[in-house]
């Protein structure tokens, strides 16, 4: 089995070689075999314009807070999870994220500052003081604290309603080490 799919895999490997090597590679002509490195694609950045415009598009496509709130809603849920696990260093890290994504988000977008001081002064801060003190019963307390915090500034900024509940189901499959 082992040397059957070594054998498929170096097939594949040759297929791409001279899939990816460009038009011709490889191939005889009627003079014989050619020789030639592939050519180079002609560099196409997709950041065009004065610095100004390149910005703009940056910006553009780092947008709001709405992909930073995307990572904070998973490094909720592995912070909720390593809590479960007492993998504190695991649940430190996370906290730690958390309130690194919020700072830059609000860099990107300081009108959103206000809101967040609170999460960033306060909430962050308890749940890693809770996750230093090792204890299951402080450290859901400080989850809830965060829970709510959450909901709080999502309301402040006159966000979509809605309910942060707590995670049923791990999306990521890192575990504590044993």
């Amino acid at each position: 089995m082992f040397k059957r799919t070594m054998a498929g895999t170096g097939a594949l490997s040759a297929i791409l070689v001279v899939a990816l090597s460009g038009p011709g590679a490889g191939c005889r002509t009627e003079a014989g075999p050619q020789a030639h490195a592939p050519a180079k694609p002609p560099h196409d950045p997709w950041l065009h314009g004065s610095e100004a415009e390149k910005f703009h598009q940056v910006e553009t496509q780092m947008r709001g807070l709405d992909i930073a709130m995307m990572e904070v809603g998973y490094r909720f849920t592995e912070l909720y999870f390593a809590g479960k696990d007492r993998n504190w260093p695991y649940a430190k890290y996370q906290a730690e994220k958390i309130g690194h994504v919020i700072r830059l988000g609000i860099e990107r977008r300081p009108k959103r500052a206000v809101s967040a001081q609170p999460f960033l002064a306060e909430d962050v801060p308890a749940i890693l003081q809770a996750i230093d003190k090792r204890n299951d019963e402080v450290f859901n307390t400080g989850m809830e604290r965060l829970r709510s915090s959450c909901m709080r500034c999502h309301v402040a900024e006159k966000l979509p309603e809605f309910t942060l509940e707590f995670p049923e189901h791990r999306i990521s499959p890192i575990r504590t080490v044993r």
